[in-house]
């Protein structure tokens, strides 16, 4: 792809930047290539090449921005979930699956803003449980309490009852999820570019549970037969949802969230440098 990038949104992460000179640095490259920067208006005053702007006004920025780590992107993700921008994540974090660059390689931003990139759609699901939705980029966990017994539920796939269990609970992931949680379960690594949903069990009691794999038209329910105390559904580990007998959560596919790539390989060459 080549389209020169004309404005972008900084989302700058408060905890790894406190001083605000990253996030300096990105707005100023941006200045020198004559790419419009914008920032929230409450932090415009400490990014000297970057204008103030609303949420309206970031959200419909032809780029967002995001300098963290993966979690970071994860909340930009959140926090922006109906922008048709496309999210670029520079990495200041650890692991860095979903960033695509890191801190110390602004010849590959300044390529970037030159246009020369693509785009990765990457699928996402929609968590409905007691008449609210919310949205996941990587995962859904039904989890016990902190302190009590394993919680007890079973599993429907496209109206059909799967498997009845007792865990520590199940991680319901997207492939993009697929390196994130599922994997510690034990999950499958799966192409982020495949539209699929993997089911994971968390510690259950039956040696012979394995991960499944569903096709993105199929419902997937999970009713709660037995939770004790604060037993939940977490949302991308940043939103928990308290859980009860009997209550019903259902997954669906949702839209999809476009990250940028320099590369088709990309996936595949962080595999190598972080996992193998």
């Amino acid at each position: 792809m080549s389209n020169k990038v004309k404005e972008i949104a900084i989302i700058p992460n408060l905890t790894k930047d406190s001083d605000f000179s990253a996030t300096n640095k990105i707005a100023e490259l941006a200045h020198i290539n004559g790419v419009s920067a914008l920032i929230d208006s409450e932090y415009a005053d400490k990014v000297k090449f970057a204008n103030g702007a609303s949420y309206e006004e970031l959200n419909n920025a032809q780029l967002i921005v995001v300098l963290g780590g993966d979690g970071t992107l994860l909340s930009a993700v959140h926090r922006f979930s109906d922008t048709k921008a496309a999210f670029l994540g520079i990495n200041y974090g650890n692991l860095g699956f979903l960033t695509e660059i890191e801190k110390d390689m602004p010849e590959q931003f300044v390529e970037i803003l030159n246009g020369h990139y693509g785009v990765s759609e990457h699928l996402t699901i929609e968590v409905s449980l007691n008449g609210k939705t919310y949205t996941a980029l990587n995962d859904a966990t039904l989890h016990r309490d902190a302190v009590s017994s394993m919680i007890k539920f079973s599993v429907a796939v496209g109206g059909e009852h799967l498997y009845s269990s007792s865990a520590d609970g199940i991680i319901v992931s997207t492939p993009t999820g697929s390196t994130a949680y599922s994997l510690s379960a034990g999950g499958p690594i799966v192409d982020p570019t495949i539209d699929a949903v993997i089911l994971s069990l968390i510690c259950p009691h039956d040696l012979n549970s394995r991960s499944v794999i569903v096709p993105t038209g199929k419902e997937i329910a999970l009713v709660v037969t037995n939770a004790v105390g604060n037993s939940a559904v977490n949302i991308d580990g940043r939103i928990a949802v308290n859980v009860k007998n009997g209550d019903v959560i259902t997954i669906n596919a949702g839209k999809k969230v476009k990250l940028v790539r320099l590369s088709d390989s990309f996936f595949y060459k962080r595999l190598k440098q972080k996992l193998f």
